[in-house]
């Protein structure tokens, strides 16, 4: 089994690296296209009552990332909870990596 999830993960890894490479090809485009249209946008000042764009970016993803959080420790939680079912369907308990005490945590 080890195996397989070695095969996945070099998968996953081959694919966010097809990924990386898209985007960075995307980000140069959009930034050669922001700068020649620049000159056209007007100065608004909106910094002053809106986050920057990148402070928007950063803060939506540490709250997505709370729900993430909590969804694993859920998760974690049910597996320990059936436990007593799936150690007779797969053997001695596999290895659940910082199982919750608790699933309200």
């Amino acid at each position: 089994m080890a195996n397989y999830t070695k095969q996945v993960e070099e998968a996953a890894d081959s694919v966010v690296s097809l990924i990386d490479k898209a985007q960075e090809t995307a980000a140069s485009v959009v930034s050669t296209v922001s700068e020649a249209v620049a000159e056209y946008v007007p100065d608004l000042g909106l910094g002053e009552v809106l986050l920057s764009p990148a402070d928007a970016v950063e803060s939506s993803y540490k709250i997505g990332n709370k729900f993430i959080d909590a969804s694993r420790r859920f998760t974690l939680g049910i597996l320990e909870a059936v436990s007593p079912v799936s150690d007779k369907v797969f053997g001695k308990k596999a290895a659940v990596k910082s199982a919750p005490k608790s699933v309200s945590a």
